[in-house]
């Protein structure tokens, strides 16, 4: 036993120092309770992944850099505190988790279909105490919910989503995708009922990066 609980805590320390090295050399702030949670959230993220698919990358490293940090880029410009956040196809939990254990919002809601993915959200909420709710639907068939966020990050037919997101906007709030810059240029000139607002480079990345438009 002591030795199991050894490897765990060497192991959370790795975990811990990855992020923090991380975060440092894309700018982002954190406290050290900020740095605890997300690194006890990649650390079970990685270990469910394992086990069966919640998202692409297996490698630690890449999980940090290309999910983590890549998700909390949004809130190097988008005021994320007391916001009614909505993330669609939730998947593993980027961008939304990360951001409800870092910046607040007022309550977020995760709509994932998949029901592995959804368990793993619920049981990780339920871990961090967070103010956070799993819907297991189809984001395109729900109505009648608004939000002034609306984060989509790795969602199936994406090309369509400017046709349908704005169901879960109220007036004058901000859809963040994260996407490629050419995708976000032909929305740009097919969707002129949206507001497009910017493009928001990711760290490292020519042509990924964070659409946002207001609708």
């Amino acid at each position: 036993m002591h030795h199991a609980t050894a490897d765990q805590a060497m192991a959370a320390a790795e975990w811990e120092a990855r992020i923090r090295r991380a975060l440092e050399a894309a700018g982002i702030g954190f406290g050290e309770e900020e740095l605890r949670r997300w690194s006890g959230y990649c650390r079970r993220l990685w270990r469910w992944n394992a086990r069966r698919r919640l998202v692409g990358d297996r490698d630690p490293q890449r999980l940090i850099d290309r999910h983590l940090v890549e998700s909390l880029w949004l809130a190097k410009e988008v005021e994320i505190g007391g916001r009614r956040l909505y993330d669609l196809g939730s998947g593993g939990g980027f961008p939304a988790m990360p951001l409800a254990m870092g910046y607040a919002p007022a309550k977020t809601t995760l709509i994932e279909i998949n029901q592995f993915k959804s368990a793993f959200l619920r049981q990780e909420i339920a871990e961090q105490g967070l103010n956070s709710e799993v819907l297991e639907l189809d984001a395109r068939s729900i109505r009648g919910v608004e939000g002034d966020l609306v984060t989509v990050r790795a969602l199936e037919k994406i090309e369509d989503l400017p046709v349908w997101a704005g169901n879960f906007l109220l007036p004058g709030g901000l859809l963040a995708a994260w996407v490629n810059r050419e995708l976000y240029e032909q929305w740009q000139s097919k969707y002129t009922a949206w507001q497009w607002q910017s493009f928001i480079p990711l760290p490292g990345a020519e042509r990924r990066g964070i659409g946002l438009a207001r609708k």
